[in-house]
């Protein structure tokens, strides 16, 4: 095989946030001689990686707004394939997507589960959808794959993790890359003045399923409490500016870090005392494993978030109902990150990212092991 094999995955866009990180992280750690990534963009703009993801020899289809998606996508696999392999990040869509797919011959075809709710009212028009399209998702998936066992039965249904073709895929990164480092931290402490302060940290795009009102709510209590405290908010978002809002309102606005979005979040992790993530759904939530392999400990919400995030015994689940004063008890009693690599190699049992990369790659080459086996039939 002298070329590489075309992977096209499809998302919305390509900004920061953990299912884009994980895609990317696992792009940076490929042998790019056997795959290559390409994207499809429903969005149809320009997005935060999309200058990397070309520098790396991927290629960018961006979708015509005043086409449908289907046909939008069907001109891309008709023109700029062949590919072997689809992977669909677009939840129930996935089975319009791997429908398309399999028409036009692409052989592996993968649906992949990040979420456990969308904060949709369902209506008997949604439910309707997604059974549809969960139905075509059996019938046209090779692969049926979810950062959660909670996530792959939200979108595949119970019972799903029978299917042999069904499996949990943890969202791999750089583990080492998030172990503690004191200078990074106190340079990002420097930076921002808080050289002697209580840092809260959070990592999350600033939109509805993150909860930051409760977020800074919460935050506001632990102000109460402890004079010396920041929060640190990396991140961004179309709700940045009403939740800055929320801040003034609160009178905290002196006292709350909104970093931006960050291509390398890991130095913000050293610079934490506490991590705090009150979202109100999560397929898994990847940021809560980086900050453990930092040796953070992490306040989060009881139910919504799966049970699996804990993988170091320094996660404290609050449900979303208790008051912020609550909360802030909980985070103050979290503020206890450790400075050594005890939680990292936790973490790097599960979530190194070449154990992952290694894992998915056997799934994309599937599709030529069948063939050498045709061969030999033959």
């Amino acid at each position: 095989m002298n070329e590489p094999i075309r992977v096209l995955h499809i998302f919305g866009a390509l900004n920061p946030g953990g299912v884009e990180l994980l895609v990317m992280n696992i792009y940076r750690c490929i042998d790019r001689e056997k795959v290559q990534f390409d994207f499809a963009l429903t969005e149809g703009k320009k997005s935060f990686f999309d200058d990397e993801v070309l520098s790396l020899g991927g290629r960018i289809f961006y979708f015509d707004k005043s086409k449908s998606m289907m046909s939008n996508l069907s001109q891309i696999l008709a023109t700029k394939g062949p590919f072997k392999v689809m992977h669909s990040h677009l939840y129930f869509y996935s089975g319009a997507v791997l429908s398309n797919a399999k028409r036009h011959g692409v052989p592996i075809r993968i649906a992949h589960a990040h979420n456990t709710s969308f904060g949709q009212v369902y209506t008997l028009k949604r439910r309707a959808y997604e059974w549809l399209m969960r139905k075509l998702i059996l019938q046209n998936a090779t692969d049926l794959l979810g950062c959660s066992t909670d996530a792959c039965e939200f979108v595949f249904g119970d019972g799903c993790m029978n299917d042999p073709r069904c499996s949990v895929m943890y969202n791999g990164f750089d583990v080492d890359a998030f172990a503690y480092n004191k200078c990074n931290g106190d340079a990002i402490r420097r930076q921002y003045g808080i050289e002697d302060k209580l840092v809260v940290g959070h990592v999350g795009r600033f939109e509805e399923q993150k909860n930051h009102t409760q977020l800074v709510e919460q935050f506001a209590a632990i102000k109460k409490r402890r004079e010396d405290a920041v929060l640190l908010c990396v991140g961004r978002g179309s709700l940045m500016a009403e939740i800055r809002e929320k801040c003034e309102k609160l009178g905290v606005s002196d006292s709350v870090i909104f970093a931006g979005a960050q291509k390398d979040t890991a130095p913000y992790y050293s610079a934490m005392d506490v991590f705090l993530f009150p979202s109100l759904y999560e397929g898994l939530g990847s940021v809560l494993i980086e900050a453990q392999a930092n040796g953070l400990h992490v306040v989060t919400s009881k139910t919504v978030v799966p049970d699996d995030i804990d993988v170091t015994g320094n996660a404290k689940f609050v449900p979303l109902e208790v008051p912020a004063d609550g909360w802030a008890e909980a985070v103050l009693a979290a503020a206890n990150r450790s400075t050594d690599n005890t939680a990292n190699e936790k973490v790097k049992k599960l979530y190194d990212i070449k154990t992952v990369t290694d894992g998915l790659c056997k799934i994309y080459f599937a599709s030529f092991i069948v063939q050498d086996i045709m061969l030999l039939v033959k």
